[in-house]
């Protein structure tokens, strides 16, 4: 599945978004991921439980612009001062077998630079559960 990013959706999220997403019954079952770039509405993705994916794959947090060591970042667009979701592995306190994988990316936003903050392009690694337990990063 994939979230469009239109610039009028910036500051809320309409309740029935996912709405739009249609899901073919012969889906059921199978893993799910979801393309979603913007990391702060990871609980909303998860409103209606017929379309929650296993893995929400995001970004747009630049891994906080500038980072101070053991503490993460200091900004992030959309999350504002000291965000929660940067870079890394989260999951859904009422499912943790749901996922949001955060990346740190290669760009920047309207504040050009990155301090203690490496571009990163995470590379992900699915099999089957059979074979693994763990999400590999």
């Amino acid at each position: 599945m994939g979230l469009s990013d239109k610039s009028s959706a910036i500051q809320k999220i309409a309740k029935d978004f996912l709405k739009k997403i249609r899901l073919r019954k012969d889906w059921q079952g199978q893993t799910c991921l979801l393309l979603a770039h913007r990391p702060e509405h990871f609980l909303k993705y998860h409103i209606d439980p017929e379309k929650s994916a296993d893995i929400t794959f995001a970004g747009h947090a630049h891994g906080g612009q500038i980072r101070i060591p053991r503490l993460g970042g200091l900004y992030a667009p959309g999350q504002g001062r000291m965000p929660r979701h940067t870079e890394g592995v989260y999951l859904l306190p009422t499912d943790p077998e749901k996922k949001l994988v955060v990346s740190r990316g290669i760009g920047g936003s309207s504040f050009p630079f990155r301090i203690n903050n490496r571009p990163e392009m995470v590379v992900v690694t699915l099999t089957n559960g059979s074979t693994s337990e763990s999400l590999e990063i």
